[in-house]
């Protein structure tokens, strides 16, 4: 008898701890996704203007007590708010910098509050920034750090910068050389000390129609659609021209002067010659490599890598598209109209700017 009880008490043991995990298999209480809205995950601006708004509330709406305060000493450049104990929206806001006037940060500082300027915001080299948001110029020394995120209308980041988290402007973004960043977003975002016109290139050879059953292995291809789908690797040969989207089952490699008129998508890596143009998306599970001078219209996506030469721009001013991949690598004058998303790690590449190498922004 001891041995049945000695039994039915080691089972016991064993199966206890178990209960909770076998009654939420047959009866699941937490099934549901979670309830974010939609404009949290579309809206790459949603942050920067949740803050300013929770600024300006709990400085009584216009800062007018902090210009006063801003004016009462010549010294004084900055004024630290906090938030009301026991008034729910404002617990959040525990100190921040504001300031009605421009803000500079000094040289090698280290600034551990979040700023709020309603002026320009000026950040001598060497500084490091948790966060900023400015209403009008954001400017970002050589070496100069933001490690939270940053918002203005207008972000120039000098030279060796590294901006993590999310920077976002409203109208564009300049980044001259050698950055690391992570998220990014603007109508405009610039790579190098100037962007060069594709307009004014060099004439290029004359584009003639590509023979796709030259190319690779054709499994389908829809008239209809216009849509060709490829088994194995597929190569288009330089300055043609091809009608209708591209699938790959392999590896794409575009040869230089190619005009695709649709998109294209491989289940490898995609490699683009220069001044290509690709007026829908590029697509690959493995690496997006573009040569310099081409133009891709809609989303380029490299799931493990995305290099972009120099002079490449990806998007439309009318037509915002997103760069994303594990890791991206930008050269001098790029442009990207919309988001550029490095998901572990991204980095301006180039020598040093040209702007820097005579000054440092001091």
């Amino acid at each position: 008898m001891s041995a049945v009880l000695f039994i039915l008490l080691t089972m016991a043991i064993f199966v206890l701890p178990l209960i909770p995990a076998i009654t939420e298999f047959y009866r699941k209480t937490d099934v549901a996704p979670l309830e974010v809205p939609v404009a949290f995950d579309s809206d790459p601006l949603r942050f920067a203007r949740n803050f300013r708004s929770l600024v300006l509330q709990t400085a009584n709406g216009g800062l007018n007590h902090v210009e006063s305060l801003i004016k009462g000493g010549n010294t004084e450049k900055f004024v630290t708010v906090r938030g009301a104990a026991g008034k729910g929206q404002h617990d959040e806001l525990q100190e921040v910098i504001v300031s009605k006037r421009h803000v500079t940060v000094a040289q090698r500082a280290w600034v551990k509050r979040d700023i709020y300027a309603q002026g320009n915001v000026r950040c001598r080299s060497d500084s490091h920034l948790r966060s900023v948001y400015g209403e009008k110029i954001l400017a970002l020394g050589a070496a100069a750090t933001v490690t939270r995120w940053a918002h203005a209308p207008v972000i120039y980041a000098f030279d060796k910068n590294e901006l993590y988290g999310r920077i976002t402007a409203d109208d564009f973004i300049h980044i001259r050389n050698r950055a690391v960043f992570e998220r990014m977003h603007a109508p405009r975002i610039q790579f190098g000390d100037r962007y060069i016109d594709l307009s004014k290139v060099a004439a290029l050879p004359k584009q003639e129609d590509a023979r796709l059953e030259q190319c690779g292995a054709i499994v389908m291809q829809q008239s209809g659609a216009e849509r060709t789908v490829f088994s194995g690797d597929v190569a288009i040969a330089p300055n043609s021209v091809v009608r209708g989207d591209l699938i790959v089952r392999g590896r794409l490699h575009l040869g230089s002067n190619v005009k695709i008129l649709g998109s294209i998508k491989a289940h490898g890596s995609i490699s683009i010659g220069s001044n290509c143009h690709v007026t829908g998306s590029a697509i690959a599970q493995d690496a997006l490599l573009v040569g310099r001078s081409s133009v891709i219209g809609g989303p380029a996506i490299g799931e493990r890598r995305i290099v972009l030469g120099n002079r490449c721009s990806v998007g439309h001013p009318n037509s915002p598209a997103s760069v994303s991949s594990n890791r991206i690598d930008v050269h001098r004058g790029v442009v990207v109209y919309g988001t550029i998303w490095a998901r572990e790690f991204g980095r301006a590449v180039g020598n040093r700017s040209r702007v820097a190498q005579k000054s440092r922004l001091a």
